[in-house]
C-alpha cells in the first residue's frame, strides 16, 4: 500500500497558495508527485492519502472551499475516490472564536468542519 501524506497546507490569504487557482494546483502536484515517482522509479500507484495537521489558516469556510478544490483536482489525477482520504485536523484548523467561549457541546450547522465536510463530499 502507498499513501501520500501531505501536512501543514494552511490554505488561506496569506498562504504560499493564496493567489493560486486550487484545480490547477492540485494539477501541478500531480505532475511534480509523477515526477518524482519516475525518478525513484515507483510505479505503484498511491493507494491512500493522509491530510494532516493545519488543512486551513484560520478555520474559515473559504480556506476549507479551496482546500477542497485543491484536494478534489488531486484526487480526480490520481484516480482516487474521496473516501481514500484521511483527514488529522490540526491547530489552525480549530475556529477560535467558537471555541473561545464556553456554551454546551452541540453540532453546528454553521461549523467550519461542517462546511469542509459539505465541500468535499459535492
Amino acid at each position: 500500500m502507498h499513501i501520500l501524506h501531505l501536512s501543514d497546507l494552511h490554505f488561506g490569504p496569506h498562504s504560499r497558495f493564496a493567489d493560486e487557482d486550487p484545480a490547477r494546483l492540485g494539477a501541478a502536484f500531480h505532475r511534480a508527485l509523477a515526477e518524482a515517482r519516475k525518478q525513484l522509479g515507483i510505479t505503484d500507484r498511491v493507494d491512500l492519502v493522509v491530510v494532516t495537521g493545519d488543512v486551513a489558516e484560520a478555520a474559515k469556510p473559504k480556506e476549507y472551499e479551496t482546500a477542497a478544490g485543491f484536494l478534489t483536482a488531486l484526487a480526480g489525477a490520481l484516480g482516487l475516490e474521496h473516501r481514500r482520504f484521511v483527514f488529522v485536523p490540526g491547530n489552525h484548523d480549530v475556529s477560535r472564536p467558537l471555541v473561545s467561549r464556553p456554551r454546551p457541546i452541540r453540532r453546528s450547522k454553521s461549523s467550519t468542519t461542517t462546511s469542509f465536510a459539505a465541500a468535499w463530499t459535492r
